[in-house]
Order: C-alpha cells, then structure tokens, then sequence
C-alpha cells in the first residue's frame, strides 16, 4: 500500500470517528455530569420547556442525597443567578434582572394559586400549605391577589440577621 493511500484511509476513518468520539463524549456528560444549556443569543429563550399535563408539573426539579443518610444542607432543588456583564464584583454595577417572571396572560381564575409552598410532616398522610399566593379577583380589582401565611411572619430584630 503506498504512502498515499495510507493517508487518505487515515483522513476518511478520522472524519468518520472523530464525531462519533465526541458524540459519545457529550452524551456521557449529559446521562452522568450534568448537562449545561448556554445560549448567546439574546434575542431567544435559552431553554423552553412545554407540556399538556393535566395533574401534573410541567417542569419538575428532584433533589436525591448526595450520599446515604446526607441531608444536604447547602443544596438547592432550583437555584437562580442574574450576572452582570462584569459578574463577580467588577466595575460595571448590578443587574436590574428580574429574578422569577411569570404571567397569565389572559387572567388568573379566581383561586388559582400563584405561589403555594407545602411541608409533608415525617408521619403524616398529607403536606400542610405554608405559603400561598392566590388570585382572587374581583370585578373592581382583576387583579387582586391574597397571601396566605400558616404561621406566624417573624420579623428580624433591626440589629438581626
């Protein structure tokens, strides 16, 4: 086989593995480190996600132990974070990002819940509303929300955390 040939059996395999290896790469990352969404485009949505689901999240966010027993304490299920252009303390100031944007746009019914966080007590059948956002309009105020609160609001004391 002459020299020639050699390198053009060796140009073709290399096009052919090349993209399969890096596949195989990136779909090990994505199923087992983690899959990172990075947009530059400012003009779309980075990600979006869409359903029809009639009882469930459209969107659902689980947190499982980091190990047997571990109760995570620094961990969030859902964390956000709004860069500056010059992120991590430089010159250019803060962002003026909205941190959680959501909209109804033709209306909330009344009794829709905006916001309701719950806490399943350990023994317990069932998981108490804590904190609720709802709309309850009405014909003077369409866009009257009440929030309720099962306990007591604790303030800071002035000189407190």
């Amino acid at each position: 086989m002459t020299t020639r040939r050699v390198v053009v059996i060796a140009i073709i395999v290399a096009i052919i593995i090349a993209p399969i290896t890096v596949l195989a790469a990136d779909l090990a990352h994505g199923f087992f480190g983690g899959v990172d969404v990075v947009s530059t485009d400012p003009d779309r949505t980075a990600m979006g996600v869409r359903g029809t689901e009639d009882a469930l999240g459209t969107f659902k966010a689980t947190h499982e132990p980091s190990a047997q027993g571990a109760t995570d304490p620094s961990a969030a299920v859902i964390s956000t974070r709004s860069e500056s252009d010059g992120a991590n303390g430089s010159a250019s100031g803060p962002t003026a990002t909205q941190a959680w944007f959501h909209d109804y746009p033709d209306g909330a019914a009344s009794g829709t819940k905006i916001i309701n966080l719950r806490v399943h007590e350990p023994g317990l059948s069932y998981s108490t509303e804590v904190f609720r956002l709802q709309a309850t309009p009405t014909p003077e105020d369409p866009a009257r929300v009440t929030l309720y609160v099962n306990g007591p609001i604790v303030t800071p004391e002035p000189d407190g955390p």
